[in-house]
């Protein structure tokens, strides 16, 4: 999607960094701290809007 041009390339990769953390949280559920997850979550749940809102300007 960056390289066609649909997302920002500072946007994709903070999409790329969530979805690492969420590979991370999967596998090392157990040993995860729950504020660290709660950190990465309100963190990051913004960029979801900004994805929303990104693909919106495409139509």
């Amino acid at each position: 999607m960056k390289t066609a041009g649909f997302l920002s390339p500072q946007l994709t990769d903070n999409l790329q960094e969530i979805a690492e953390f969420k590979t991370t949280a999967v596998r090392d559920y157990q040993t995860m701290n729950l504020e660290t997850i709660k950190h990465a979550m309100d963190k990051k749940l913004v960029e979801f809007t900004r994805f929303i809102d990104e693909m919106k300007k495409q139509n």
